[in-house]
Parts: C-alpha cells; sequence; structure tokens
C-alpha cells in the first residue's frame, strides 16, 4: 500500500535499498539514507533486509533497486553494474581484552583458540576462501560454524571463539570487539550494485552520492 500511495504521487521517487544485516551495516546504512533523505527529499526511500542470494534475486527480478554487496557475491552476472566503495583487508575479531601479537596476524597463530567460521553456503566466497587457507595452515583447529554473520558475532562476544570476517562488516562503533588485521593476500572489497539496464533515476542518483560521499573505513 505505501509503494502504490507513492506511485500515484508524481512528485516523488521510490528507491528501495536492500541489505544483508552485517553489523557495520546496521550501523552505517542508517545514517548514510537519512544524510541522503537530507540532500534529497524528493526520494522516499525503503529499506530491506535479506540474504546474499535473496538480494541478488530481489535486485535482478526488480524487486529492489540497489544492494550493498561485494564483487565476488555476484560474479557472472552479468546484468549487474558494481560500483566499489570500500577496499578492505580481513582480520581476526576477538575480546577487547585478548593479547595477541603485533598485527598482522599470521594463519598459523589462529590455532591458540576455538574459531568462529561462516558456513559456506552463507559466507562470502572470498571470506570461504581464507577460511580453507586457515585450514591448510593449521593441522588441528577447534572450529564452530555459524549461519550469519550476527550469530558470529554474538559468539565472539560471549567469549565462546575468535572470529574472522572483513573490516566493513564489525560495527564501527563497538568497543567490546576489536579489528587484527590477518597476514593474507584475499582482499575484500565492498559497494554496491545496481541493475546495468532499467536501473530508476533514483538508484543512480544514490549510487553517484554514495560515490561522492563515501563510507566510514
Amino acid at each position: 500500500m505505501q509503494h502504490v500511495q507513492q506511485v500515484q504521487n508524481a512528485q516523488k521517487m521510490n528507491l528501495t535499498i536492500d541489505y544483508s544485516g552485517t553489523p557495520y551495516e546496521h550501523t552505517v546504512v542508517p545514517e548514510l539514507v537519512r544524510a541522503f533523505c537530507q540532500e534529497h527529499p524528493q526520494i522516499n526511500v525503503f529499506l530491506e533486509n535479506y540474504a546474499h542470494q535473496e538480494l541478488k534475486d530481489h535486485l535482478t527480478h526488480g524487486n529492489c533497486d540497489v544492494i550493498f554487496t561485494m564483487p565476488d557475491i555476484i560474479a557472472g552476472m552479468d546484468n549487474l553494474a558494481y560500483h566499489s566503495l570500500l577496499i578492505g583487508y580481513y582480520c581476526l575479531i576477538v575480546p577487547s581484552e585478548v593479547k595477541l601479537g603485533p598485527p598482522p596476524i599470521s594463519l598459523e597463530e589462529l590455532n591458540k583458540n576455538r574459531l568462529i567460521f561462516l558456513d559456506h553456503r552463507w559466507c562470502p566466497p572470498t571470506q570461504d576462501q581464507l577460511q580453507k587457507e586457515t585450514c591448510l595452515n593449521n593441522h588441528s583447529l577447534d572450529l564452530a560454524y555459524v549461519n550469519n554473520i550476527a550469530t558470529a558475532r554474538a559468539m565472539v562476544k560471549a567469549r565462546l571463539g575468535w572470529g574472522i570476517w572483513a573490516n566493513f562488516v564489525s560495527d564501527p562503533n563497538d568497543l567490546d570487539l576489536k579489528k587484527l588485521p590477518l597476514s593474507t593476500k584475499i582482499v575484500p572489497d565492498y559497494g554496491v550494485a545496481i541493475l546495468k539496464q532499467g536501473s530508476p533515476q533514483a538508484a543512480r542518483q544514490f549510487v553517484s552520492w554514495l560515490e561522492k560521499t563515501g563510507l566510514p573505513g
């Protein structure tokens, strides 16, 4: 009903933004959208939260206009245009009181505590690659697998193990956990994707605004 009401108003444009709901996105996306709306009051923004596969399906079928994603997640989808906003790094996520050697942390040091991995069906391909690399560099690991980043973060905060994910996944305001860069050549990339053909004007305006504004690191 909200969409129908807004379509009837010729002075307004709709923009639906989908994201996977990482701690970083829960903190940063509302701030970005608020600032964007202040500069573009003629655009009505809707937010939706889905898993990676659903994000791709929604965008491809026109059920949303923009998705926050990573290039490896949408690899091979020639109908999508990816716009990089942040080049990050993979890191070890530990409670703030944990003392480890100076970063970067070698993968061989990750056998000192239980590790929390994302199931390969749920994590970005580059993270899955890093998890496999970690296993190859350690003969014995105590591993726990979870199916979403929120659970992984909750387990680290509960002191049930250490996590591995990209720096742009963590809540930048979370002082209870710290990010220690890992010694790996795998480099994660974060940005947005829209349709190459038929993308609405509001989506193109949002992407252009993001590229000028940038994202918090």
